[in-house]
Order: C-alpha cells, then sequence, then structure tokens
C-alpha cells in the first residue's frame, strides 16, 4: 500500500509538472492580452492554427473557423487597431481586356509580316504570348 501512495503521489507529481511546463510554453507567447497589440513576430509569420487560437480568444471576429490565413491577418489587425498592408493602386484588368489586346496587336503583327518586318514581329509575337499567359493565370485564380 505504501508504494502505491508513493506511486499515485509520483504520477500527480509528474502531471502537475506537465500541466505547469505547458502552461509556460507559450499560450501567453502565441496570443496578445486583451488590450495589447504586441505579439512575438509579425501577424504573417503565425501558423494559420495560431492564428485561428488568438482570433476565438479573441473573441468578435466571427467565422474564424472558415477564414483563410490572409483573411485571419487582416481580421485581427483590424480587431487589434493594426494599420492594414496597403495594396497596389493598380488598374484591374478583366480577361476581356486582355483579349481585346491580343486581337488588336495580331492586326498589327499580321500588317507586319505583310510588310517584311521580321523585328517588330518578333516581339509583337512575345508581347501576345505574355499577353495568353496572363489570361490562363487569371483563369486559374478565378476558377
Amino acid at each position: 500500500m505504501a508504494d502505491e501512495k508513493s506511486l499515485d503521489q509520483g504520477i500527480t507529481e509528474g502531471t502537475e509538472q506537465i500541466v505547469e511546463t505547458a502552461d509556460e510554453s507559450g499560450a501567453d507567447r502565441q496570443s496578445a492580452p486583451s488590450g495589447s497589440t504586441t505579439f512575438d513576430k509579425p501577424l504573417d509569420k503565425y501558423t494559420v492554427k495560431e492564428l485561428k487560437e488568438i482570433a476565438l480568444a479573441l473573441g468578435t471576429i466571427q467565422g474564424v473557423s472558415a477564414m483563410k490565413k490572409q483573411e485571419l491577418v487582416d481580421a485581427l489587425k483590424v480587431a487589434y487597431g493594426m494599420p492594414l498592408k496597403k495594396e497596389r493602386t493598380s488598374e484591374v484588368v478583366s480577361i476581356l481586356d486582355i483579349k481585346k489586346q491580343i486581337r488588336s496587336l495580331k492586326k498589327e503583327l499580321a500588317s507586319l509580316h505583310e510588310g517584311g518586318d521580321r523585328n517588330p514581329a518578333v516581339r509583337l509575337r512575345k508581347k501576345i504570348s505574355r499577353l495568353k499567359k496572363k489570361t490562363r493565370r487569371m483563369a486559374r485564380q478565378l476558377g
């Protein structure tokens, strides 16, 4: 019986140590306190799992489980009042606009072939090829 008591005490002591080390291991490092906006590293460097834990702990963000990493980062930045990363302010070009541009370049290429100009024709073919690749990339991103 004395052996069982010491064995039980050893198990509970060991369990307490594990719990204590788990508490010390990083729950505070992963998420900022509710009033603070300091993190150990930039939000972009956290894993999706860590970001979801931080967002759930905050409690003000809805739909956390369905969010992707960038959505989580943006939502956390808004919740903590951090400035969002500025995106490039470029004109949005649609696939149809690019295809119109390709058609006009093909007409120009045909006229160059009739005139016999080889160098400008090569440049136009390369430009058309780049634009076609761009439309394919855009189509992949959409669907």
